[in-house]
């Protein structure tokens, strides 16, 4: 589904992964985050978001750096907030 050449099964393949929070399923979404189509990278960009895990910012914020849409750039910026936010709520909830 990843690597399908139609775009609806790529973009079905993060709705599956973005449930999945394991190195695997980032691995590929990570892949899918420079898809050739906006809508699957946005996607993606919410999925790495609802993962929640720590690592996801820095694959964001990799990804910010070559990003040339100004709405990617905006949804990428609003995602790491959310996952900072959500990395600092879990330390101050031990």
């Amino acid at each position: 589904m990843v690597e399908s050449t139609e775009a609806n099964r790529r973009d079905a393949a993060v709705y599956l992964l973005k449930n999945i929070r394991e190195n695997g399923a980032v691995t590929l979404l990570e892949q899918l985050l420079y898809d050739s189509e906006p809508v699957i990278r946005r996607n993606v960009i919410r999925a790495l978001a609802f993962q929640g895990m720590p690592g996801n910012a820095r694959i964001l914020s990799q990804y910010l750096e070559q990003a040339t849409d100004a709405e990617e750039e905006q949804l990428v910026e609003k995602a790491k907030a959310f996952l900072e936010q959500q990395h600092r709520d879990q330390r101050a909830s031990f």
